[in-house]
């Protein structure tokens, strides 16, 4: 198991794809953050409903591993675990894009924590959402088994 601090995430996820390269991992969920929708400005309808104190954003789309997004579901459900999950249609300008096109592929889940003001020397957090989300994948890789499969 490793936890990485990857740098160039806003500039095409340089440092999850040569990281993600040389640890092979068999899985890998990139932690980021998300907007906030409670926020003035932010529509709903476009970004889905993810309040401050709603817990973890679960992501879920085209380039993640369906299995781990199940997985993180049903942990954050068997722990009461608050969480709202977020669709992607293509890319999740993540990490997990970079990591998920390493090496032949490697599963990728996505936890994001949700933030108002993105971008700008007054970002907001939750820190509620900030310890929810630490619950989420401490309970996730407890729940890991040797017997593990992730093919799609």
């Amino acid at each position: 198991m490793a936890a990485v601090a990857a740098a160039q995430e806003e500039i095409g996820g340089k440092g999850a794809l040569t990281t993600s390269f040389s640890l092979q991992p068999d899985l890998a969920i990139a932690v980021d953050v998300t907007h906030a929708t409670d926020a003035p400005g932010i529509d709903e309808k476009e970004q889905g409903r993810h309040h401050l104190g709603s817990g973890p954003v679960i992501g879920r789309g085209a380039i993640l591993s369906p299995q781990i997004f199940e997985m993180l579901a049903e942990t954050a459900e068997q722990n009461d675990i608050p969480y709202t999950i977020e669709a992607s249609g293509r890319s999740t300008h993540t990490d997990a894009d970079s990591i998920q096109i390493s090496r032949a592929g490697i599963p990728a889940g996505l936890v994001s924590i949700p933030l108002r003001y993105m971008h700008s020397p007054v970002e907001l957090v939750d820190l509620g959402d900030v310890e929810a989300t630490i619950e989420l994948l401490a309970a996730f890789v407890t729940s890991l088994g040797p017997d593990l499969n992730l093919t799609r």
